[in-house]
């Protein structure tokens, strides 16, 4: 219900920016930007935007600039406005007002934030270490998918890459921390070096979950050896341009029989989702991996991963200390 409602309050401040915006647009296009001394036939770029090109510097703090940036500059000053002012008054209680000014003043209550630590993530915290066995396993990564956080593999619905009339469920490859496989597997000297880079990072980030050094670079390294074997079963960035590597539309009973130790009806029932006559599970080998792993990977491990899931993604909202760690 929480998120339900933090969701149409948001949806409400997209529709305000939006009218904003309309309503800030005076001109549907300004022929002030445009070089007319330049021909249209011969420099048609440069006719119809020579002027601002010439006019306009690009930001210190920017590597490109263009009319699209100026506009999401723009609302994002209307936007803050917006949010300042609802968070300065005091609104009725349950009205989109009041719940999106509480949101950002909770936001932005940065001594609140310091002295919280990681007290915020703990009932997630308690929640795996609960985790007994492998249906406790499945039910928790069911449980953080639920809040948005990225165990294992991701999981979501868009449209039917062979049939624009429809939509469908996918699940897909994921549970990575590093950008793609190719930062796991690469031999040269940059990869190597960010790797290690990444093994300190997450160290020092299982120390302010309070483990030993000692435990804590082991947890390090179990994740890391983990989110490998996660990685070699990956399609690379090169695979992942062919449309037909990511699709594999089968019927919920040859999904189960591609990963039999991981229950889709299960996972659908903890997620709140109907089951569908068909799922897209994507790429086969990726998760024929991820059922090896369930078998082999032990649960202590599992729930390592899913400790530095957590604190992973929820790092840039907790306290400095563990965002700068």
């Amino acid at each position: 219900m929480q998120n339900r409602v933090i969701r149409i309050s948001f949806g409400a401040l997209i529709a305000l920016s939006l009218c904003f915006q309309v309503f800030a647009q005076t001109k549907a296009f300004d022929t002030g930007r445009m070089d007319k001394s330049a021909s249209p036939c011969n420099d048609f770029f440069q006719y119809v935007n020579g002027t601002w090109v010439k006019n306009t510097k690009i930001p210190p703090s920017e590597s490109r600039w263009g009319s699209f940036n100026s506009l999401a500059e723009d609302n994002n000053v209307l936007l803050r406005q917006i949010l300042e002012q609802d968070s300065k008054t005091k609104s009725k209680e349950g009205t989109d007002a009041q719940l999106i000014g509480d949101f950002y003043s909770a936001c932005m209550d940065e001594a609140s934030i310091e002295a919280a630590g990681t007290k915020p993530i703990e009932p997630f915290l308690k929640q795996i270490a609960s985790v007994k066995d492998q249906a406790g396993l499945l039910k928790e990564i069911a449980a953080l998918h639920h809040s948005g956080m990225p165990a294992v593999f991701t999981f979501g619905v868009g449209p039917d890459l062979k049939d624009s009339n429809a939509v469908m469920i996918t699940a897909f490859q994921g549970g990575l921390t590093l950008p793609n496989r190719d930062y796991y597997l690469n031999t040269d000297a940059k990869s190597q070096e960010t790797r290690a880079k990444f093994v300190t990072y997450m160290t020092n980030m299982f120390k302010l979950l309070g483990d030993s050094s000692e435990t804590a670079a082991a947890n390090a390294a179990k994740v890391m050896e983990i989110q490998t074997r996660l990685a070699k079963a990956s399609l690379s960035q090169v695979e992942l341009r062919n449309p037909d590597n990511r699709y594999n539309k089968i019927t919920m009973a040859a999904a189960q029989e591609l990963t039999p130790d991981l229950s889709w009806a299960a996972y659908f029932k903890d997620r709140s989702v109907p089951e569908q006559p068909n799922v897209n599970i994507a790429p086969p080998k990726f998760f024929g991996e991820v059922n090896a792993m369930l078998k082999d990977v032990s649960i202590d491990d599992w729930k390592t991963y899913l400790r530095w899931t957590v604190v992973n993604t929820a790092a840039p909202m907790l306290a400095r200390m563990n965002s700068a760690a």
